[in-house]
């Protein structure tokens, strides 16, 4: 669930086409384990275009961090490495290092 949860975040994220605030207060931190994921590949079609082989591709997607930030009415969340994670509590103000 958890992953669906950052998936769906993530896809929100992306057709919003908006970016998260480069500073603010921290309203909230995620944490999203590593996982792996299989996806199915055809390798060889039969006849009439159908596939007749697949091949397992593994997919890893490594451990990663984020801090939400409110700056205002603007919202949104930062990945952020391991180090600036454990820096930040909520309730910190945060500002992203090339600001």
């Amino acid at each position: 669930m958890k992953r669906l949860l950052a998936i769906l975040s993530l896809a929100l994220l992306l057709v919003s086409g908006c970016s998260p605030p480069d500073h603010g207060t921290v309203v909230e931190k995620r944490h999203h384990d590593a996982y792996t994921w299989v996806q199915l590949v055809c390798a060889a079609y039969g006849k009439g275009g159908v596939c007749s082989v697949y091949v397992p591709i593994t997919h890893y997607v490594p451990e990663s961090w984020e801090l939400c930030l409110r700056d205002g009415d603007d919202t949104g969340c930062r990945n952020v490495d391991h180090d600036t994670y454990d820096h930040y509590r909520v309730g910190d103000f945060y500002r992203a290092p090339d600001q």
